[in-house]
């Protein structure tokens, strides 16, 4: 129990480290944070979903986990769900991409001081 703590710390640590250094990580995350909240107002507007389960598909779909339990019920929540589908999860690749390559740089550095 205690590596697992503190290997969690020490991405947490990581990863602060790598949002000082790399302002891109700054911007990837404000531009998933504005599409959670754009899905979340489309899933709640559009598909007349509760906010609960808008929250909650967002999130499967930005994870790429996906719910097989549910589907869009209207055209433009089919489509609305195909493009938001791949654009957040490129956004989050591109995060996640990018997180793991600035701590292997941070490691490298850290090496050879």
């Amino acid at each position: 129990m205690g590596s697992l703590l503190q290997s969690t710390h020490n991405l947490y640590r990581r990863t602060k480290q790598a949002f000082v250094t790399e302002k891109v990580f700054v911007v990837l995350l404000i531009l998933l944070f504005l599409f959670y909240l754009i899905g979340i107002m489309f899933y709640m507007t559009i598909e007349k979903t509760s906010l609960v389960d808008a929250l909650y598909n967002c999130a499967m779909l930005i994870t790429t986990i996906g719910d097989s339990n549910y589907s869009p019920s209207t055209t433009l929540g089919k489509l609305f769900t195909a493009v938001y589908s791949l654009v957040t999860t490129l956004l989050f690749v591109g995060f996640i991409t990018g997180l793991a390559q600035a701590i292997i740089i941070q490691e490298h550095q850290r090496e050879q001081n």
